[in-house]
C-alpha cells in the first residue's frame, strides 16, 4: 500500500510537470498565454509582455478583462526610440527588429522545454514561431491605449478587434503585419490615427466609424471629420485630392508608391515633406486652385514664391528661375528613390537657409548642390 502510495504521488508530480496548465504569474489558469502587467493604480494595469505556453492551439488570443483584480486599460511594452521615430523596438512578445523576423525558425527543445519546469520561459526562437502563429486577436472595450510597437511583426495575424473605448493607438502599432486583411476605427479613436496609417497601408480594408468625430473615409483616404485636411492615402495608385481640402498634413505621402496626384482647387497650404514620394509621379493642379503653381520641375506658392516640391528627372532637379525662397524646412521630393545626383538652385532664389547642407533630404548620398551655377563645398 505505501508503495502504491509513493507510486502514485510521483506519478501526479510527473503528470504535474510535464502539463501545459501551469497557472501564469498573471494570467489564467489553464491559459495558453501568460501575461506580465504593471499596475497603474485605481485598479488598473497595462500588459506589458504576453508569453506564449504551447506550440498549438494558439492561432486566437483573446486578452482577458481583468488580470490579478485589475482591469485591463493598455497594452504594449511601451517603448520607443526618440532617435529614430520609424525604429520597431519590441512588441508585446518583446520581440525586437522587424528585419529578425522574416525567415522561418527552427529550434530543439532545450531542458527547460522538456520539463516544463516551475520557470519554464519560452526560449527567444520558440516564442518568435508562437507569436507567427496567432492569426485573431480579440482585445476587449476596457483597453483605451495601444502602445507603440504593440503588435507589430506579427506576420501571421489576419484579424483584429479593436476595443469600443479605444483612444489612442501608437506609433508602428501595426507596423509588419502584412496579411492583417482590415482594420475598422472605432469612435473614440483620436491619436495616434495617422502614424498608423503612415506604416504603408498594408491592409486590404481600412475604415472608420461614421461615429468617429475626428476623422473620416473619402475614396479609401484619411480626411478630417469636415474634410479639410488631408492625412494620408489609401493602397491606391493615383490620388484626387478633393475640392474640400485646404491642408495636406505633414509628410503625408511619405514613402508612398503612387503614379499620380491631382491637388484640389482650395489647397493653399502643403506642409513639410508632404509631397515626399518614393517614386517619381506626375502632379497636376487645379487650373481653379489660386493659391499654388506649377513649373516644369517644380511646385511653389504663388505668392510668395517659395518652393513647395521639386521633381526630379534623372536624378537631377533644376529649380525654376520663378522660385524665389527656400524655407528652413526645406522642400519635398517627388521621387527619393534613387536619390539626387545633381541639385541647380538658381540666382533667383537670393538667399539660402542656414542649414542649406541639412535641410534636404538625401542625407550623405554625394549630391551635388549648385547655387548660381557654383557648385557649394
Amino acid at each position: 500500500m505505501k508503495k502504491q502510495l509513493i507510486l502514485i504521488f510521483f506519478f501526479v508530480l510527473f503528470c504535474y510537470i510535464v502539463s501545459d496548465t501551469i497557472e501564469a504569474k498573471a494570467g489564467e489558469k489553464n491559459s495558453l498565454f501568460e501575461y506580465e502587467t504593471k499596475s497603474l493604480g485605481n485598479g488598473t494595469c497595462r500588459i506589458t509582455e504576453i508569453r506564449i505556453k504551447k506550440d498549438k492551439g494558439i492561432s486566437m488570443l483573446r486578452v482577458p478583462n481583468t488580470i490579478n483584480g485589475e482591469i485591463v486599460v493598455s497594452i504594449g511594452p511601451g517603448m520607443i526610440d526618440e532617435k529614430n521615430e520609424d525604429r520597431i523596438l519590441q512588441n508585446v512578445f518583446l520581440l525586437s527588429t522587424y528585419a529578425d523576423h522574416g525567415n522561418p525558425y527552427k529550434y530543439q527543445k532545450d531542458w527547460h522545454y522538456k520539463l516544463r519546469s516551475w520557470y519554464y520561459k519560452p526560449s527567444h526562437d520558440q516564442q518568435k514561431i508562437r507569436a507567427m502563429k496567432i492569426k485573431k486577436i480579440i482585445l476587449p472595450d476596457c483597453i483605451t491605449e495601444i502602445k507603440e510597437d504593440c503588435f507589430a511583426m506579427l506576420k501571421g495575424l489576419k484579424k483584429i478587434k479593436l476595443p469600443k473605448n479605444l483612444t489612442v493607438i501608437g506609433h508602428n502599432s501595426f507596423a509588419g503585419t502584412p496579411n492583417l486583411k482590415t482594420i475598422h476605427l472605432r469612435a473614440n479613436v483620436k491619436d495616434g490615427v495617422i502614424n498608423m496609417a503612415k506604416t504603408g497601408f498594408p491592409w486590404k480594408s481600412f475604415t472608420i466609424s461614421s461615429q468617429n468625430p475626428y476623422y473620416k473615409m473619402k475614396k479609401g483616404c484619411i480626411l478630417s471629420k469636415n474634410g479639410r485636411i488631408f492625412y494620408s492615402p489609401a493602397k491606391i495608385k493615383d490620388i484626387r485630392i478633393p475640392d474640400s481640402v485646404t491642408t495636406i498634413e505633414q509628410r503625408t505621402f511619405y514613402n508612398c508608391t503612387i503614379k499620380s496626384l491631382y491637388l484640389g482647387a482650395r489647397v493653399k497650404k502643403v506642409k513639410t515633406n508632404a509631397l515626399c514620394t518614393k517614386n517619381r509621379c506626375h502632379i497636376t493642379l487645379s487650373p481653379l486652385n489660386p493659391y499654388l503653381a506649377k513649373s516644369v520641375q517644380c511646385i511653389y506658392y504663388k505668392k510668395n514664391k517659395e518652393i513647395i516640391a521639386g521633381i526630379p528627372k534623372k536624378r537631377i532637379l533644376k529649380i525654376s528661375n520663378r522660385i524665389k525662397v527656400i524655407n528652413n524646412d526645406g522642400f519635398s521630393i517627388v521621387g527619393m528613390t534613387p536619390p539626387l545626383r545633381k541639385l541647380y538652385i538658381p540666382k533667383s532664389v537670393k538667399k539660402l537657409p542656414p542649414n542649406w547642407n541639412t535641410l534636404l533630404h538625401w542625407g550623405n548620398t554625394g549630391c551635388k548642390i549648385y547655387y548660381k551655377n557654383k557648385l557649394l563645398s
